[in-house]
Order: C-alpha cells, then sequence, then structure tokens
C-alpha cells in the first residue's frame, strides 16, 4: 500500500526517518533509532561547552534550529512514533530526546532505552521495532500505554522514591497478551546524559505499582530517573541473526529534579561512598556487555567509577576477583573523560594481569600507575577522573612509538569475576 509507509532509521538515518516522517503524510509508522533528537545545538543545563557547533556563528545557530534541527520538524509530524534509544547514546542526549518529543502535537509514541549502552540496544528494545510496523500498519499487535512513573521526593525519611505502575493492558482491551515479566527503576544524580551511570533504585512491587528507592549523597547535583518495563510476549519473534526474543521493554517518561527542588522537598543526602564496586550478585547488571558470547573478543564495561559512590579513593588500589580455567593474560581497562570534552581530553589506560590457570579464585591487585597511557605508555595518576572500567581479552596500545597488543588469544572460556572493589593499605 503506498499510501501507507513505515520508515526506519539509526542513527544519522535516524535523523532522516524524523524529517521523512514529518514532511511526508504517506507515512503511517516511524522508528527513528539513536537519532531524530532535538536541541544539539544547545549546552545541556548546568555543563558549558556541551552544545555542538555549526560554523561558529549564532546566524548559522539560528539557522540550522530552524531548518534542520529536530525540534523545528517534531510539530510537523503527526504519525505514530517510537524512539529506540540508548541511555549513554553519544548522538542522542535523553534529556534531549524526551524535550524534543514533548512538541509533537499527538500523544502516539513510546520510548524504549537500553540502560547503560551507547548506540546499541539490546533484544527486547530492538524487537520493539517491527512490532511496532507490526501494531500501525498491520494491525496485528496493540502495545500498552506508557509507563506511568512518578517521583516522590516529600519522604519522611528524606529520600526520593520513584513510583512506577505499569499499563498492562491496551486501552480497551480486556484480556491482552501481554504480561509484565519485570520492572526496572534506575536513577542518576550526574547532568551529563553521555557519561553518567544509571544506578539502580531496587524496584519492588507494592499493589500494582513498583516502588524504588533513590538516596543522593549530598543536594548538589540533580536527580534524574525513568523505568523501564519489560512484557512477556505472547509469541516469541525472530530478529537478525536467528535471535529469538520472548519479551518486549518500554520506557517510562523521564523524570527530574534539581538541587533546588531536592532542597525545597527537604531531601536529605543519606547515601554513603562504597568501596564495593561490584559483587556481581546480579551478574553484569550494572555493565554493558560486548561481544559476550565470542570467547576471544568479550569486553565488559561498567560506569560505575565515574558516580562519586564508587569512586576510587586518593592512593586506593584496585581489586578484582576472578577465575580462569587457562593460563591467560587479562586487560584492565579505564578511561578518562570520556564523552566529557568540557572537562578534559579523554584518555585510554591499560594494565594487563597475568592469570594462573586454576579452579579457584584469584585477586589482583593494580595501582594507578600500573595503568599506562594506550598512546603514549605515561602512568594514570589517579582515579578521579574516571569514567568507566572495563574488562576485556585484549586491548591495542603503543608503546615505545610502536603498536602492541596487550592480552591476546583468550584461552578456555569466558572468565568469571565475584568482586571489584578498592583496597585503601
Amino acid at each position: 500500500d503506498g499510501q501507507r509507509l513505515g520508515v526506519f532509521g539509526h542513527s544519522m538515518g535516524g535523523n532522516l526517518t524524523f524529517y521523512v516522517a514529518a514532511t511526508d503524510r504517506r507515512v503511517k509508522a516511524a522508528v527513528p533509532s539513536v537519532g531524530g533528537v532535538g536541541f544539539r545545538t544547545h549546552d545541556v543545563p548546568g555543563i558549558p561547552g556541551t552544545a555542538r557547533k555549526t560554523d561558529g556563528s549564532d546566524a548559522a545557530t539560528d539557522l540550522f534550529r530552524r531548518t534542520i534541527a529536530s525540534e523545528a520538524y517534531a510539530p510537523h509530524l503527526g504519525c505514530p512514533i517510537l524512539f529506540l534509544g540508548a541511555t549513554n547514546d553519544f548522538n542522542s542526549r535523553m534529556e534531549s530526546v524526551y524535550r524534543c518529543y514533548g512538541l509533537l502535537r499527538h500523544r502516539q509514541f513510546r520510548f524504549t532505552f537500553a540502560p547503560h549502552l551507547n548506540h546499541r540496544f539490546l533484544d527486547e528494545n530492538e524487537v520493539c521495532r517491527p512490532l511496532w510496523f507490526d501494531a500501525h500498519l498491520k494491525g496485528g499487535f496493540e502495545f500498552p500505554k506508557t509507563p506511568a512513573a512518578d517521583l516522590l521526593l516529600d519522604r519522611p525519611d528524606g529520600v526520593p522514591r520513584v513510583r512506577v505502575r505499569p499499563a498492562s493492558r491496551p486501552a480497551g482491551r480486556p484480556d491482552p497478551a501481554m504480561r509484565v515479566a519485570a520492572v526496572d527503576i534506575y536513577y542518576a544524580i550526574d547532568p551529563d546524559a553521555l557519561a553518567r551511570f544509571w544506578r539502580d533504585a531496587g524496584a519492588r512491587r507494592e499493589g500494582d505499582a513498583w516502588l524504588g528507592e533513590c538516596p543522593v549523597m549530598d543536594l548538589d547535583r540533580p536527580l534524574v530517573a525513568f523505568a523501564n518495563v519489560t512484557y512477556a510476549l505472547d509469541r516469541p519473534q525472530t530478529l537478525s541473526r536467528d535471535r529469538r526474543v520472548e519479551r518486549f521493554c518500554l520506557s517510562s517518561g523521564l523524570l527530574t529534579a534539581s538541587p533546588q527542588m531536592l532542597r525545597a522537598a527537604g531531601v536529605k543526602a543519606t547515601d554513603r561512598p562504597s568501596l564495593v564496586i561490584d559483587d556481581f550478585a546480579r551478574g553484569f547488571h550494572d555493565w554493558y556487555v560486548l561481544a559476550g558470547g565470542n570467547p576471544h573478543h568479550w569486553q565488559f564495561w561498567t560506569r560505575k567509577v565515574t558516580d562519586p559512590k564508587w569512586r576510587g579513593p586518593q592512593g586506593a588500589r584496585l581489586a578484582l576477583e576472578v577465575k580462569s580455567a587457562r593460563e591467560n593474560r587479562l586487560v584492565v581497562v579505564v578511561r578518562e573523560n570520556e564523552w566529557r570534552g568540557y572537562r578534559g581530553r579523554r584518555q585510554e589506560y591499560a594494565a594487563q594481569v597475568t592469570l594462573k590457570a586454576s579452579d579457584g579464585w584469584q585477586e589482583v591487585r593494580l595501582q594507578a600507575a600500573d595503568f599506562k597511557n594506550a598512546k603514549d605508555a605515561a602512568p594514570l595518576a589517579a582515579w578521579a577522573e574516571l569514567d568507566q572500567l572495563g574488562l576485556r581479552a585484549y586491548a591495542d596500545v603503543v608503546q615505545d612509538g610502536k603498536p602492541v597488543r596487550l592480552g591476546g588469544q583468550w584461552a578456555g572460556p569466558t572468565p568469571r569475576f565475584r568482586l571489584v572493589r578498592w583496597v585503601v593499605e
């Protein structure tokens, strides 16, 4: 049917999807992913220097905002639209996504955000794309409403809470196929959407709602929160590379509170720093995994070290417990100023650790100076500006002006990790 089109695109293709959907009335459903986001030429509130530049002139910026920026197209977009996103995407800041979609003149939109990721998704997010087209072009599927979420600040104990009420059934459908499979509540205290770590608020069910506590360490930073509601599918879906998907995920609106709002509501600073970065009781829940199923190219990354709760104390050592069935070389990587060019130049440092073949746990301890710059081998001075911590099978660096590969071909199964922590000696 040439009068009932669906369009989708990724990254720059997401931008194009937004433009086409706003200007061609034949489009009846759209799914931009990590693109089609407005307000790129605006600074992040409280962080000067974060706006994207045009040619540096005010006239060019004004022209861009009136003709190319997605916020200029949003009021003209009339079809149902789903935004497929990642919480830490470099091309689509979360706050900008929600601000732009707030300019739409209809309410037929949904969001699905993959936690901790940049420019990629989990299967339960990605499957929403074909389901969206099924719902609005074929009519064989109906999405629940956006999960309702509230930020509760005025609490007797001074600890903010998020309350989520999932829409378990589409409007007017008394017996839906969808069932709530999981609710995850995330919050952060970092104003920078690209670099922030999303804490888990520990959602627990109370009646028809889920509640999560969001303790803060001080009242000088904003509080940002959202929820992901995962629903079971009545019929599994198949994505590319024969990925069988049995669940799909929708995100709530974005909840924000400024430091002024926190103080006015009587919020108290009750949270404290922690030396334990992760005990892996929930696996890699607080990490993002790249090539996790590949025995040679796996990578595990977390942004917890950028959060003041888990930031490394001066002079502390980084300790981790690992189990490796075969003798191997593990590469531990840290990154400074990841997407924080306003703070300093991005730097990557790596340390190589030899592991023995063993059925037992081995502890590794590293000081800051054990990490060498990937470009010039200069030692890491301190933990203070870390943004990411990575565990890898290998990493390519430069030593004495020559390219060198640390680690290498991993032998045996992927290693297991039990504890990552800071040790103050």
